[in-house]
């Protein structure tokens, strides 16, 4: 076996070895054959034949020759040495292009018709035939008639010659065909000999000129001269490169072109190189819109106080000036402590009477109706389990209580962060690429994917803060399954450590190849909110999330997501993009226009977040009382949509938006009675037994009180998978409720977690949260799970990360956007030092208060509220709380059993069911402390 110059065997070079030499053995002995053709020797043509035969190849060569001749004429002469020709070009490297091209074969046969058709066309076949009876009509023939006689054949061009004129060419006349096959003759010359014709005149036009130039210099001179022209030509080249360079256009590649044409069939654009892992210096627009005004029109009527309008972004304040003003005391007399005392207001203390009305109109408030947690000096509400005879007087109402909604608490003058607290952009970051590196990888690329005989060409080049996207675009006919097959040969060309191949790139016709940067850069926080897009975005509720490949800041919408997923493997960014979508909503909405309810069970990662006003409950921790705080969020959604009933709108857009000065509603159509049997049975006149009817009224919920306006709630819950360790059915039912109906009322959920499984991201939540966030994660797996496709795993951790934008299946690759710790804490130290937190105290009452309901609506009978205290009694003195454990002491029925127990969860003193294990019991009962560890005013439970 032959082998090259580096000692490894070359087994296509030995196959084409053996091809050339048979092809020139056939064309040897099919010359051999023709040239000692003797009509005696064929039996057809002579009876008897010669024998011995006359042909030097004997018997075989004669026919062999014969039924060439019989076929092509006297073109069948040509085809030895088209099989030499081809010999050579399998044996010989400078004639390789006839073994890599198919249609140069192609080209040989239309050479082989062109010959026939021409000898045919002038050959007459009459004389032929008549030479074969009469010798002197052979006298009189001309040369072609005496060939076609001695070879044998009708006419000098054979039958296939005599077929061509007779149902092709012949219809143009002898002159029109002569033409025809001339041209086509010549045309497979020229790619038979790989003659390039325009190169060629060219060249000769050029000696033609430099002969012009040079005529009557000597030989010194003439080389001094060619020397200048070389030199003038260069640097005009060098100007052009320059000038391209500086309109952003990448400069011209040298070497084999690639395709003119890609594959969408269109002509291939000029290559752009751009380099936006640097950040970019912008100077600040003159005018721009007011965050806060983009959020929230302000809503001015009726002479309203100037403390209720939608708050402004004072870009001058800072901290410092912020806690000045909170201790300075006030200089704008009464309108002040007004505003304050609003501020204090809790939300469920909101009467049918009270609204944001001017402060004439407002009633005074009841000492006992303060905030505790806004004033100090007013004692808190006592944790312990309030005693049976408190709830009498609420039985004593006959009244049900009026729906109120979560509000939040309004500041007056409260100023949105500054961009001061955020750090700069380091500017002094220089690009760790230059853009002819950049081109020299591109043409790497290209170069790599040419062995493997992919035409390709170099399109758009831009570098991101981590990863640098090629643009190649594929020649018509590529199959891009093919370019995706060479990942580890690119990756091991351009000595990457992994790179990902997009095929196509969406919305494109061309092929990205993602390379990471040597040097990665940071997305800082302040740069996105520097940006025109989030200035100037119409998103209800944005969030900047960071920086996709081409530099484009991503500013979703977490109104139209409406809830978010974010997964990946521990140390990959959730938490930092948690963090920075809290930060951009911070920057956007005051406490009155958006809250939030954040569940922490891995308690370190949110508390910097419970000073804050916006928070609804402070930050939940324990994962056994996060059912009850995703139960409340149901309970709120349930009652904005009784709200939405009565005003007769669909959506928190349009009951925001709604005209103030509405016309009455029509009064209510009287309620209908209805009755029912077999309900009650008392004893008749004659002392038996007998069924009564019972009236029913259905309940009209006419008792609401309708909010000027409502504010947003997200839920945001930092690790999935520790609550679902807890109460998997529960949890997961309580998510997908909020889920499939929180969006019109304006509550939105984002989930994260670092355990993407199908145990934990289960396939009724990924079917209710359509946008998410995948961060890097181990297996392909995982990516699946995360997002129904692959590319998390080629992910590169710290920031690096794929969105898929809701209702759409096209994923963007982003760079997070960062944000640190002192960053957090300047932010909520700012917005605390102008405000409190005002907790909800519904929910802070169920989490802190084991005795009180979640549905203070439904009130027990007094039967079942003496079996709830015997049950409680019965699990204070067992410790444990179980069904089977009340079926035994109560003498109960499981049925009666389990429903208790049910209530009992449902009022927060048991846990959900953990299977056969009892119970965990959540409060206090003995006094020594919640669990039996902690005590009722632990974190978590009572407001900080």
């Amino acid at each position: 076996m032959a082998r090259n110059d580096q000692g490894e065997p070359a087994p296509n070079r030995g196959f084409n070895d053996i091809i050339g030499i048979a092809l020139l053995a056939a064309a040897l002995l099919l010359m051999a054959a023709q040239w000692s053709f003797d009509r005696g020797d064929v039996r057809y043509l002579r009876v008897p034949p010669h024998d011995p035969a006359h042909n030097w190849i004997g018997p075989a060569g004669a026919y062999v020759a014969w039924g060439t001749f019989l076929i092509m004429g006297g073109a069948a002469y040509i085809l030895p040495m088209l099989l030499m020709f081809f010999g050579l070009g399998y044996l010989w490297d400078f004639m390789a292009y006839l073994r890599r091209k198919w249609y140069t074969w192609a080209a040989a046969g239309v050479v082989l018709l062109c010959c026939t058709g021409l000898l045919n066309l002038y050959t007459d076949g009459e004389t032929v035939r008549q030479m074969a009876t009469h010798r002197y009509a052979y006298d009189q023939a001309g040369f072609l008639e005496k060939i076609a006689f001695n070879i044998g054949a009708d006419t000098a061009g054979g039958l296939l010659g005599l077929w061509l004129n007779q149902y092709a060419f012949g219809h143009f006349g002898r002159a029109g065909a002569t033409i025809i096959y001339c041209t086509l003759y010549c045309i497979s010359l020229y790619f038979l000999t790989n003659f390039e014709l325009g190169n060629w005149v060219r060249e000769w036009l050029q000696k033609r000129r430099e002969a012009d130039l040079f005529a009557g210099l000597s030989e010194p001179e003439k080389e001094l001269k060619r020397k200048a022209m070389e030199l003038e030509r260069r640097a005009r080249e060098l100007e052009e490169e320059v000038e391209r360079t500086a309109k952003g256009k990448a400069p011209a590649a040298h070497g084999k072109a690639g395709p003119e044409l890609g594959a969408d069939l269109q002509p291939v654009p000029e290559p752009t190189v751009r380099d936006l892992s640097v950040p970019q210096i912008k100077t600040a627009p003159k005018k721009t819109k007011e965050p806060a005004e983009a959020a929230a029109p302000a809503a001015k009527e009726e002479g309203e106080a100037e403390t209720a309008a939608a708050p402004k972004v004072v870009p001058a304040a800072s901290t410092a000036d912020i806690l000045g003003k909170a201790a300075a005391p006030s200089a704008k007399g009464k309108a002040e402590p007004a505003a304050v005392a609003k501020t204090a207001a809790p939300a469920d203390k909101v009467t049918p009477e009270e609204s944001w009305e001017p402060v004439e109109n407002t009633p005074a408030k009841a000492p006992d109706q303060e905030n505790p947690f806004a004033a100090p000096a007013t004692p808190a509400p006592a944790p312990a389990v309030a005693p049976a005879p408190a709830a009498k007087p609420k039985a004593a109402v006959r009244k049900p209580k009026p729906i109120t909604v979560a509000e939040g608490p309004h500041i007056g003058n409260y100023r949105l962060p500054s961009l001061d607290l955020l750090q700069l952009p380091d500017l002094s970051v220089k690009p760790s690429e230059t853009k002819e590196e950049l081109m020299a990888n591109a043409q790497l690329m290209k170069n790599t994917l040419a062995q493997f005989d992919i035409e390709v060409a170099i399109g758009d080049i831009t570098k991101g803060p981590t990863i640098t996207r090629y643009e190649l675009h594929p020649a018509p006919g590529v199959k891009l399954e093919k370019i995706t097959a060479l990942t580890n040969n690119i990756a091991a060309a351009l000595k990457a450590e992994r790179i990902h191949i997009l095929a196509p790139v969406p919305g494109k016709s061309s092929v990205g190849v993602e390379v990471p940067n040597t040097v990665k850069t940071k997305v800082t926080m302040r740069e996105l909110l520097e940006s025109e897009e989030w200035l100037n975005t119409k998103a209800r509720i944005p969030l900047a999330l960071g920086k996709d490949v081409y530099g484009h800041p991503i500013i979703a919408d977490l109104a139209d997501m409406p809830h978010l997923l974010i997964a990946g493997s521990t140390g990959s960014g959730k938490s930092v993009c948690i963090n920075a979508i809290v930060a951009s909503l911070l920057y956007r909405f005051s406490p009155d226009q958006l809250r939030f309810v954040m569940i922490d069970p891995k308690v370190v990662e949110l508390q910097h977040y419970n000073a804050l006003p916006h928070l609804v409950v402070p930050v939940v921790n324990d994962p056994k009382k996060v059912i009850l705080a995703l139960r409340w969020v149901i309970h709120e959604m349930e009652k904005r949509y009784k709200i939405f009933a009565k005003v007769g709108v669909r959506n928190i857009k349009s009951f925001n938006e709604r005209p103030r000065h509405k016309p009455p509603p029509p009064p209510p159509e009287p309620e209908l009675p209805l009755t029912t049997r077999k309900e009650k049975i008392e004893a008749g006149a004659d002392g038996f037994a007998v069924e009564v009817d019972e009236q029913i009224v259905v309940p009209r919920e006419d008792d609401i009180v309708i909010p000027d306006k409502l504010s947003y709630i997200v839920v945001i819950i930092d690790e999935l998978a520790d609550l679902m360790l807890v109460a998997p059915a529960d949890v997961e039912m309580a998510i997908a409720r909020i889920t499939q109906m929180a969006r019109a009322a304006g509550i939105h959920c984002i989930v994260a977690t670092q355990r993407p499984s199908v145990d934990v991201i289960t396939g009724v939540i990924k079917a209710n949260i359509p946008a998410r966030i995948a961060f890097q994660v181990a297996a392909k797996v995982d990516s699946r799970t995360i997002l129904d496709a692959m590319g998390a795993d080629k992910l590169l951790g710290k920031g690096d990360m794929l969105y898929l934008p809701p209702g759409s299946a096209k994923l963007i690759r982003a760079q997070g956007a960062l944000i640190t710790d002192q960053e957090i804490q300047s932010i909520v130290d700012f917005i605390s030092a102008q405000g409190k937190p005002s907790y909800d105290l519904e929910i802070t009452q169920q989490l802190s208060k084991p005795a009180s309901s979640m549905d203070e609506e439904e009130e027990a009978s007094d039967e079942d509220e003496e079996l709830i205290q015997q049950c409680i009694e019965v699990i204070r003195s067992e410790q444990k709380a179980s069904v089977s454990l009340l079926q035994r002491r109560l003498k109960l029925g499981y049925g009666r059993a389990a429903r208790l127990m049910d209530e009992l969860e449902r009022r927060g003193i048991v846990g959900p069911s953990k299977g056969a294990e009892p119970r965990d019991i959540l409060i206090d009962l003995d006094g020594t402390g919640m669990d039996g560890a902690k005590s009722a005013g632990g974190p978590g439970l009572t407001p900080a």
